[in-house]
């Protein structure tokens, strides 16, 4: 390309044309020869943009799980899908080892994960378990799978997998849960090779073996379950993210007051944008400068994915305790971009989520139908009552015609904490209740 705008220069001059006009030419045709096409191209993309945009519109659940199907081997592109999954409504259900395929398909208008994005699990052993759910039938239980199934393609590793993603679930029985499964893996795997020998060498056991002597010898072993956080581990663990639950659930609506982007986000704003972030520190690297002074490197992590935040000397000390690893915290900082890389942020200050929510959330804000605001009057002024606190209680009105009219509730103040916005959820419901922060309060408002 040098050589050619040499020439093109060059010519140019000798036909008339400024020598700085010819440069300005040349380097827009290279800028667009990076990625340039004709018009039939440009068309073609256009007649799949509208069929895709139709799909989505008209056959939601079936284009969504084509979607996460296509993006089976990319756990960070699965968590972006499966978030817009459940901002459209649409319920995706943990991986099953007697329903589930390979791909992701299509349940009663739900999404069954498919066994192909579950970690160690490959093609080979979820053959296995088609070939047998279609010759057999589904498995019963554990040990049933481990006899019907070819042990030396679905070997103790891939039922692990499984067990901690929730895909045996259904083998549990009742009563049964994940850690009596992986208890019971040991014993199950054994007797299933024990009896894929005989078959092969044509042996049985002396009379058959007993339906109840068979029952007994299945029994999961009785082990205390796993707690919440180890069993969501554990699916993070072996699908890349977590499906039924997220550390961050309990604070979704705290998230949303109190950030102004997320990580995902992130890839589309300019260098040097300032950002407000909300997330998980689930990993966290601390080090020290050139100055010896220290500094941390972390990852932090959202429902839409995660990125990685630089924490300098000075935040870091500014810090203190509220920065530390499987904590939530709320990062203001730089975007910072750089050609073929990840986008990152660089913090300007890091801190816990109770100190930004006295520091930046300024109310909460309940939406009611007019017709019903004057029953739920008392109910609300008792429970205002009960969690008093500095954040200003700001009324949604909605009027019968459509019309909003925002309300401040002069004279009653209440605390801006978790418990708070639960008992107010649990009285109006969830989705009525928003933190709002303090920049975003609107002024010239009502009140009563």
């Amino acid at each position: 390309m040098a050589k050619q705008r040499a020439a093109f220069v060059r010519g140019a001059v000798e036909r008339g044309i400024l020598e700085a006009k010819a440069k300005r030419i040349f380097d827009l045709m290279a800028h667009f020869a990076g990625y340039g096409f004709n018009k039939s191209h440009s068309a073609a993309y256009a007649l799949i943009s509208v069929v895709t945009a139709y799909l989505k519109v008209h056959y939601p659940v079936e284009f969504m799980a084509a979607s996460l199907t296509s993006e089976t081997d990319s756990s960070d592109r699965i968590v972006i899908l499966v978030e817009e999954c459940r901002r459209m409504g649409i319920e995706v259900m943990p991986p099953d080892v007697n329903t589930s395929r390979a791909a992701f398909t299509v349940e009663e208008g739900r999404i069954r994960f498919g066994l192909a994005a579950v970690k160690n699990v490959g093609q080979g052993a979820i053959a296995e378990f088609e070939a047998a759910r279609s010759g057999a039938g589904l498995f019963a239980s554990l040990h049933d799978l481990c006899r019907r199934v070819d042990l030396a393609r679905v070997n103790r590793r891939v039922l692990e997998s499984l067990i901690g993603a929730g895909a045996a679930d259904s083998l549990a029985g009742p009563g049964g849960h994940r850690a009596r499964l992986l208890a019971a893996l040991d014993e199950a795997f054994a007797a299933g090779q024990r009896a894929q020998r005989d078959r092969l060498t044509g042996q049985s056991t002396l009379f058959g073996a007993s339906e109840a002597g068979a029952a007994v010898n299945e029994r999961l072993p009785e082990v205390e379950p796993w707690d919440a956080r180890t069993r969501i581990a554990r699916e993070k663990e072996f699908l890349g993210f977590y499906l039924t639950d997220h550390p961050l659930t309990t604070v979704r609506d705290e998230l949303a007051a109190l950030s102004t982007a997320d990580t995902q986000a992130l890839g589309a704003l300019s260098d040097g944008a300032e950002v407000r972030l909300v997330g998980l520190v689930s990993g966290l690297k601390k080090v020290v400068d050139r100055k010896n002074k220290p500094m941390a490197f972390l990852t932090l992590e959202d429902f839409g994915g995660m990125c990685e935040v630089l924490v300098f000397a000075d935040p870091f000390a500014q810090a203190g305790e509220d920065l530390a690893a499987d904590q939530v915290v709320v990062v203001e900082g730089r975007v910072s971009t750089r050609e073929n890389e990840e986008a990152k942020v660089v913090a300007q200050k890091v801190m816990s989520l109770e100190r930004a929510r006295q520091d930046l959330v300024g109310a909460i804000e309940i939406e009611l139908e007019v017709e019903r605001a004057a029953e739920m009057a008392s109910p609300l002024e008792e429970l205002i009552a009960r969690h008093p606190g500095p954040g200003q209680v700001i009324f949604r009105l909605l009027g019968p015609g459509g019309d909003t009219v925002r309300v401040v509730a002069r004279g009653h103040r209440m605390a801006l904490t978790v418990e708070a916005v639960r008992a107010l959820g649990g009285l109006v419901g969830d989705e009525r209740v928003r933190l709002r922060r303090r920049e975003s309060l609107p002024a010239g408002m009502g009140s009563s």
